[in-house]
Protein backbone atom coordinates (compact mmCIF):
# COMPACT_ATOMS: atom_id res chain seq x y z
CA UNK A 1 0.00 0.00 0.00
CA UNK A 2 1.53 2.93 -1.29
CA UNK A 3 1.85 6.20 1.16
CA UNK A 4 -1.31 8.37 -1.16
CA UNK A 5 -3.29 4.73 -0.65
CA UNK A 6 -2.73 5.21 3.32
CA UNK A 7 -5.96 6.10 4.89
CA UNK A 8 -3.90 7.69 7.70
CA UNK A 9 -2.61 9.92 5.06
CA UNK A 10 -6.47 11.24 4.73
CA UNK A 11 -6.84 11.33 8.30
CA UNK A 12 -3.86 13.76 8.65
CA UNK A 13 -5.03 16.00 6.34
CA UNK A 14 -8.19 15.96 7.86
CA UNK A 15 -6.69 16.83 11.29
CA UNK A 16 -4.46 19.95 9.35
CA UNK A 17 -7.60 21.45 8.33
CA UNK A 18 -9.49 21.02 11.60
CA UNK A 19 -6.38 22.58 13.33
CA UNK A 20 -5.99 25.45 10.57
CA UNK A 21 -9.63 26.52 10.92
CA UNK A 22 -9.14 26.49 14.78
CA UNK A 23 -6.07 29.24 14.93
CA UNK A 24 -7.81 31.25 12.23
CA UNK A 25 -8.68 34.59 14.11
CA UNK A 26 -8.73 37.74 11.87
CA UNK A 27 -10.70 38.11 8.98
CA UNK A 28 -7.64 38.09 7.17
CA UNK A 29 -6.65 34.50 8.41
CA UNK A 30 -10.09 33.62 7.39
CA UNK A 31 -10.50 34.42 3.82
CA UNK A 32 -6.60 32.86 3.63
CA UNK A 33 -8.40 29.32 5.64
CA UNK A 34 -11.45 29.18 3.25
CA UNK A 35 -8.93 29.99 -0.21
CA UNK A 36 -7.09 26.69 1.53
CA UNK A 37 -10.16 24.76 1.92
CA UNK A 38 -10.86 25.66 -2.20
CA UNK A 39 -8.00 23.59 -2.68
CA UNK A 40 -8.74 21.11 -0.43
CA UNK A 41 -12.50 20.94 -1.77
CA UNK A 42 -10.72 20.04 -5.10
CA UNK A 43 -8.61 17.76 -3.44
CA UNK A 44 -10.94 15.95 -1.85
CA UNK A 45 -13.51 16.03 -5.47
CA UNK A 46 -10.58 14.71 -7.71
CA UNK A 47 -8.87 12.06 -5.04
CA UNK A 48 -12.12 10.07 -4.61
CA UNK A 49 -13.03 10.12 -8.11
CA UNK A 50 -9.56 8.57 -8.71
CA UNK A 51 -10.56 6.45 -5.70
CA UNK A 52 -13.79 5.56 -7.57
CA UNK A 53 -12.27 4.76 -10.80
CA UNK A 54 -9.83 2.67 -9.18
CA UNK A 55 -11.74 0.86 -6.74
CA UNK A 56 -15.08 0.66 -7.99
CA UNK A 57 -15.50 1.14 -12.32
CA UNK A 58 -12.04 -0.10 -12.76
CA UNK A 59 -10.47 -2.28 -9.88
CA UNK A 60 -6.79 -2.57 -9.50
CA UNK A 61 -5.87 -0.33 -12.79
CA UNK A 62 -3.17 1.96 -13.38
CA UNK A 63 -3.80 5.67 -12.36
CA UNK A 64 -1.72 6.66 -15.56
CA UNK A 65 -4.79 5.38 -17.62
CA UNK A 66 -7.05 7.40 -16.17
CA UNK A 67 -9.80 8.51 -18.00
CA UNK A 68 -11.20 11.98 -18.20
CA UNK A 69 -13.22 13.20 -15.46
CA UNK A 70 -15.96 13.57 -17.74
CA UNK A 71 -15.75 9.71 -18.67
CA UNK A 72 -15.56 8.77 -15.26
CA UNK A 73 -18.66 10.81 -14.09
CA UNK A 74 -20.62 9.45 -16.94
CA UNK A 75 -19.46 5.91 -15.52
CA UNK A 76 -20.60 6.66 -12.66
CA UNK A 77 -23.26 7.93 -13.21
CA UNK A 78 -24.41 4.75 -15.61
CA UNK A 79 -23.18 2.39 -12.57
CA UNK A 80 -25.83 3.95 -10.46
CA UNK A 81 -28.60 3.84 -12.74
CA UNK A 82 -29.00 -0.02 -12.99
CA UNK A 83 -28.46 -2.69 -10.62
CA UNK A 84 -26.76 -5.18 -13.53
CA UNK A 85 -27.35 -7.97 -10.93
CA UNK A 86 -25.42 -6.04 -7.51
CA UNK A 87 -27.23 -6.04 -4.08
CA UNK A 88 -28.32 -3.39 -2.82
CA UNK A 89 -25.94 -2.35 -0.15
CA UNK A 90 -23.71 -2.00 -3.65
CA UNK A 91 -25.99 -0.08 -5.52
CA UNK A 92 -26.65 2.01 -2.05
CA UNK A 93 -22.67 2.56 -1.45
CA UNK A 94 -22.00 3.31 -5.50
CA UNK A 95 -24.09 6.24 -4.86
CA UNK A 96 -23.12 7.38 -1.77
CA UNK A 97 -19.63 7.59 -3.80
CA UNK A 98 -21.12 9.43 -6.28
CA UNK A 99 -23.38 11.72 -4.13
CA UNK A 100 -19.77 12.17 -2.20
CA UNK A 101 -17.57 13.64 -5.17
CA UNK A 102 -20.53 15.69 -5.94
CA UNK A 103 -20.41 17.09 -2.53
CA UNK A 104 -16.95 18.07 -2.70
CA UNK A 105 -17.42 19.77 -5.91
CA UNK A 106 -20.17 21.60 -4.24
CA UNK A 107 -18.17 22.45 -0.82
CA UNK A 108 -15.60 23.93 -3.39
CA UNK A 109 -17.93 26.04 -4.94
CA UNK A 110 -19.76 27.06 -1.41
CA UNK A 111 -15.91 27.94 -0.05
CA UNK A 112 -15.73 29.99 -3.30
CA UNK A 113 -18.56 31.90 -2.77
CA UNK A 114 -17.98 32.50 0.73
CA UNK A 115 -14.45 33.91 -0.06
CA UNK A 116 -15.92 35.74 -3.23
CA UNK A 117 -18.58 37.44 -0.45
CA UNK A 118 -15.86 37.83 1.52
CA UNK A 119 -13.55 39.55 -0.77
CA UNK A 120 -16.25 41.69 -1.81
CA UNK A 121 -16.71 43.01 1.46
CA UNK A 122 -13.16 43.77 2.16
CA UNK A 123 -12.84 45.76 -0.50
CA UNK A 124 -15.98 47.68 0.54
CA UNK A 125 -14.62 48.21 4.00
CA UNK A 126 -11.09 49.81 2.29
CA UNK A 127 -12.92 52.02 -0.03
CA UNK A 128 -14.69 53.36 2.53
CA UNK A 129 -11.28 53.61 4.99
CA UNK A 130 -9.94 55.29 1.70
CA UNK A 131 -12.86 57.90 1.44
CA UNK A 132 -12.51 59.09 4.82
CA UNK A 133 -8.82 59.37 4.77
CA UNK A 134 -9.62 61.38 1.79
CA UNK A 135 -12.40 63.22 3.34
CA UNK A 136 -10.19 64.20 6.47
CA UNK A 137 -7.19 64.80 4.63
CA UNK A 138 -9.89 67.11 2.42
CA UNK A 139 -11.14 68.56 5.98
CA UNK A 140 -7.40 69.56 6.69
CA UNK A 141 -6.58 71.09 3.70
CA UNK A 142 -10.08 73.21 4.38
CA UNK A 143 -9.03 74.32 7.63
CA UNK A 144 -5.61 75.32 6.46
CA UNK A 145 -6.78 76.84 3.40
CA UNK A 146 -9.70 78.88 5.67
CA UNK A 147 -6.86 80.25 8.34
CA UNK A 148 -4.93 81.77 5.41
CA UNK A 149 -7.89 83.70 3.44
CA UNK A 150 -8.92 84.58 7.15
CA UNK A 151 -4.71 86.20 7.95
CA UNK A 152 -5.45 87.65 4.25
CA UNK A 153 -8.76 89.54 5.04
CA UNK A 154 -7.74 90.47 8.40
CA UNK A 155 -4.82 92.12 6.55
CA UNK A 156 -6.75 93.43 3.65
CA UNK A 157 -10.25 94.46 4.58
CA UNK A 158 -10.37 97.41 6.86
CA UNK A 159 -11.90 96.84 10.42
CA UNK A 160 -15.01 98.69 10.27
CA UNK A 161 -15.93 96.23 7.05
CA UNK A 162 -14.49 93.20 8.25
CA UNK A 163 -17.84 92.02 10.50
CA UNK A 164 -19.94 92.40 6.89
CA UNK A 165 -17.24 90.28 5.01
CA UNK A 166 -16.93 87.46 7.40
CA UNK A 167 -20.75 86.85 7.32
CA UNK A 168 -20.59 86.71 3.28
CA UNK A 169 -17.75 84.40 3.64
CA UNK A 170 -19.66 81.99 6.29
CA UNK A 171 -22.48 82.39 4.15
CA UNK A 172 -20.43 80.77 1.19
CA UNK A 173 -18.77 78.29 3.30
CA UNK A 174 -21.75 77.01 4.64
CA UNK A 175 -22.84 76.67 0.93
CA UNK A 176 -19.27 74.74 0.18
CA UNK A 177 -19.74 72.66 3.08
CA UNK A 178 -23.19 71.50 2.23
CA UNK A 179 -22.26 70.71 -1.54
CA UNK A 180 -19.26 68.63 0.25
CA UNK A 181 -22.29 66.52 2.68
CA UNK A 182 -24.23 66.32 -0.59
CA UNK A 183 -21.94 64.87 -2.90
CA UNK A 184 -20.80 62.18 0.22
CA UNK A 185 -24.12 61.62 0.86
CA UNK A 186 -24.47 60.69 -2.98
CA UNK A 187 -21.45 58.84 -3.01
CA UNK A 188 -23.12 56.75 -0.36
CA UNK A 189 -26.36 56.07 -2.14
CA UNK A 190 -24.77 55.17 -5.28
CA UNK A 191 -22.82 52.23 -3.41
CA UNK A 192 -26.19 50.76 -1.61
CA UNK A 193 -28.01 51.11 -4.74
CA UNK A 194 -24.79 49.00 -6.53
CA UNK A 195 -25.04 46.80 -3.51
CA UNK A 196 -28.54 45.73 -4.00
CA UNK A 197 -28.76 45.75 -7.55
Amino acid sequence: MTNSQNPASARAAAEQILKAGGEVSSYTELMHHLEELRGAASAIEHGLRNAAWRGLLTPGAPLEERPAISEIDQKLERLVGTDDGRTPGELAFSKAVRNTITLAHALGGAATAAWTAGLAEETRVRVEEARARYDSDEAEIHKELMERITKVVREVVPADSLPEVAGALQEELKIISQRRRDAASKRLADVGLRDQG
